[in-house]
């Protein structure tokens, strides 16, 4: 995804391009779903995408751990310097990713072992975009960490606690079981397997 490789895979690339100048990189980013979709057709080599994928034609090898969070706006002050209860929280206009995305079904899957179904005041495709949003008061957004921290820093936004914190994702690699990888995909996953956990 854009938030993927914007917050994670940068400075792999650049690394893997300093150290393979002459290798042709091509960057696809799509919802973890489409990347499936295209790895399957054999559109790309190697995908990095939200754990987990259900499908025995695709392996997967653990790449990351990233958190997610909830912030707002002064908008909603009153949840500053506060812990509260997903239920409450669910009270909200909430900003999420839409329903296709495999973080915005990581979410729901977690909300709904709680017995809470969250329905967001606005979807959207971009991470950035719900940042943008928070910022401007329009609701409470469930963003990845890194990606507001920032706006948090100039305190355009606030993180809201939680009495529980939220589960942490799984981003993986994938690529097709069957399929050898060329030499150059080949490196560039060895490359990200050796790369140090953020």
């Amino acid at each position: 995804s854009d938030t993927t490789c914007k917050y994670f895979l940068i400075s792999h690339l650049e690394k893997f391009n300093r150290m393979y100048p002459g290798i042709k990189i091509r960057v696809v980013n799509r919802t973890s779903l489409q990347l499936v979709s295209i790895l399957k057709n054999g559109l790309i080599d190697v995908g990095i995408v939200t754990l987990p994928i259900q499908d025995k034609a695709v392996q997967t090898n653990d790449f990351m751990e990233v958190e997610d969070m909830f912030v707002a706006s002064d908008r909603f002050v009153s949840l500053k310097n506060k812990r509260i209860s997903f239920e409450e929280l669910m009270k909200y206009p909430l900003l999420m990713l839409q329903k296709d995305s495999a973080t915005r079904y990581n979410i729901d899957s977690f909300l709904r072992k709680k017995g809470l179904e969250p329905v967001p005041e606005i979807e959207l495709e971009s991470i950035d975009l719900l940042i943008e949003f928070a910022k401007i008061g329009l609701g409470v957004a469930h963003v990845l960490k890194e990606s507001a921290q920032s706006s948090i820093k100039n305190r355009e936004l606030f993180q809201i606690g939680t009495k529980e914190r939220l589960p942490k994702r799984k981003l993986g690699i994938i690529t097709i079981g069957d399929v050898p990888l060329s030499h150059a995909s080949a490196e560039f996953v060895n490359c990200l397997k050796k790369a140090p956990p953020f």
